[in-house]
């Protein structure tokens, strides 16, 4: 389940498996991490990212002389995975 209001932190260095076994819950953090591991796990070159998501319309509600103030809401995590060829 997706869920914004799980902590990082839950007491165990494999919180992958946590989220996945135990939790069941968690939000961008956990579920990018876990896609990484597993897709690792299976031989796909992958990594874990952490950035900011604005879409169009929400950047120029908030543009100010051409500039866009992230706030903490905005920051996303995704996982990444490379495949030959492209």
């Amino acid at each position: 389940t997706y869920d914004e209001t799980v902590k990082t932190d839950c007491g165990t260095n494999d919180f992958a498996a946590y989220v996945l076994r135990v939790g069941k819950r968690g939000y961008s953090v956990h579920y990018a991490a876990c896609a990484a591991v597993m897709l690792r796990y299976f031989g796909v070159p992958s990594r874990y990212v952490e950035g900011y998501y604005i879409n169009a319309e929400t950047a120029a509600a908030r543009s100010i002389s051409g500039r866009v103030v992230l706030t903490e809401a905005d920051a996303h995590a995704w996982a990444e995975y490379y495949l030959d060829g492209i």
